[in-house]
């Protein structure tokens, strides 16, 4: 299981500005070039949440016939740079044999295997626009779909820019294009941080603090200096 660096922004908007955001010169002139697919991902831990206490994220992921495994840290590297280990497996079960050489590693033995189960699941509709350019490459995502834990479900609509080559600028750069004309504001939790605090709600217990970052309503323009106009 191979360790990278992801450096990401997440923004949310309504799901009626989804349209406009095609409308965009940037992203029309990729349309030819776009992706869509179906993904099904499903988060694993224990009923005490060990993983997700220890600041661990463990997912599997069905895209089409495949079975991709997540594991991603908190990490310390920035506030939109996390550490994530990354591979394919046979089937739609959390494989921990692939688990080497990373934070997970300590807390595995048969006593957690056994303990594992599905905590909830993210269904979207994904569709991605790759922004190459020779400077830099960024994957731009759009995902629709919902949160559900089998009890309740949260609705989800998301841009997801990741760099995949280039500098930092780079990524806030597209970012600045975005939100100077979409209603998009940045959103500052994970899917899995907003599935874990849906099961809080259903259990009625007060929201964990210091598992994850807190949202924030405030314009990206203002949260983030490499988002100012």
């Amino acid at each position: 299981m191979t360790a990278r660096r992801e450096l990401e922004i997440k923004l949310e908007l309504p799901p009626t500005s989804v349209g406009r955001l095609k409308k965009i010169p940037l992203i029309h002139a990729l349309k030819a070039l776009s992706k869509r697919t179906t993904e099904v991902s499903v988060y694993f831990d224990t009923d005490k949440h060990k993983p997700h206490k220890n600041g661990l994220m463990l997912r599997v992921r069905r895209i089409d016939k495949r079975y991709v495994q997540t594991i991603k840290g908190n990490g310390n590297a920035g506030l939109f740079e996390r550490c994530e280990w990354e591979s394919e497996i046979a089937a739609a079960e959390p494989d921990l044999s692939m688990v080497r050489d990373i934070p997970l590693k300590p807390l595995i033995n048969g006593k957690l295997r056994r303990q594992l189960k599905p905590m909830f699941e993210t269904r979207v509709n994904r569709t991605v626009y790759p922004i190459a350019k020779r400077a830099h490459a960024i994957e731009l995502a759009i995902d629709r779909g919902k949160i559900d834990t089998g009890v309740s479900s949260l609705p989800l609509c998301e841009l997801e820019l990741e760099l995949k080559r280039g500098n930092q600028a780079d990524l806030f750069s597209v970012a600045r294009e975005l939100v100077h004309v979409l209603p998009a504001r940045l959103a500052l939790k994970s899917e899995s941080e907003r599935g874990y605090e849906l099961i809080d709600e259903e259990l009625g217990a007060p929201v964990r603090a210091g598992h994850g970052r807190k949202h924030s309503s405030i314009t990206s323009e203002v949260v983030l200096p490499g988002l100012s106009a």
